[in-house]
């Protein structure tokens, strides 16, 4: 509540408990929220308000696990399971539905986008003279998954690449990591710094902190959006920003 009054949009959220206990917005407020939308947009719950949304004038689907997503849709309709119906949908992988990518369409006309982000809430922060690379990041953050008889992985099959990457570098390498059979001692032996993501991203706050306090960053994209291609960058398996 307090970070959502932060950027706009204090008394304008809702969050539904298991169990059906709303807050923020009750469910009768809500209801009249999707009654006068123009516009859902959907970045992730993909379903979850399902019903409501259909009050709605125009629904949109934002998919940002390009692969990953559209490999799932795939499943779900050889199990006889009907995709989500939305007005229009949307990726940030740039190359999914393009010839030759070998992400399946599953028949939708996917349309591209990147995420936006407002550097505004970012103020920038004077570099510190012992300040680190770093990156956050889940090791795991869900089992691998199948398609046409290839398994396609996370972050942590594509961060093997780069494991003696402090070795070759003038400045220390820091990595805040969840998520499951992360290789802590591995990752110290090859001289990266190991905090926890968890601790870090606690809040918004914390993050944006560490955000400002970070040298630049470092960080590899999962496996399946690398052997896929799907347009994050391009075939390249890793970034510095």
């Amino acid at each position: 509540s307090r970070l959502l009054k932060e950027v706009g949009l204090d008394g304008k959220w809702c969050f539904v408990e298991k169990g059906d206990h709303y807050h923020g917005l009750s469910r009768r407020e809500i209801n009249a929220v999707f009654e006068g939308a123009d516009l859902f947009v959907d970045m992730g719950t993909h379903g979850s308000w399902e019903e409501e949304s259909q009050r709605a004038a125009l629904r949109v689907w934002i998919d940002g696990e390009p692969g990953f997503t559209q490999i799932k849709l795939h499943d779900r309709t050889i199990q006889g399971i009907p995709i989500p119906v939305y007005d229009h949908y949307f990726t940030n992988g740039m190359n999914i539905g393009i010839p030759g990518n070998p992400a399946p369409s599953v028949g939708l006309e996917w349309k591209r986008m990147f995420h936006p982000v407002d550097t505004r809430i970012f103020s920038p922060a004077p570099l510190q003279q012992n300040s680190v690379y770093t990156t956050v990041m889940n090791w795991q953050s869900h089992a691998p998954i199948n398609y046409q008889g290839r398994s396609y992985g996370q972050k942590d099959v594509e961060f093997e690449k780069f494991l003696t990457l402090p070795g070759l570098c003038d400045r220390a390498m820091e990595i805040a990591v969840a998520g499951k059979f992360v290789p802590h001692e591995k990752l110290r032996s090859n001289g990266w710094s190991v905090k926890n993501g968890l601790e870090v991203t606690r809040s918004f706050d914390s993050f944006r902190q560490h955000i400002q306090e970070s040298r630049g960053e470092f960080s590899v994209c999962k496996n399946v959006f690398v052997d896929m291609q799907t347009g994050w960058f391009s075939d390249k398996s890793a970034a510095f920003l």
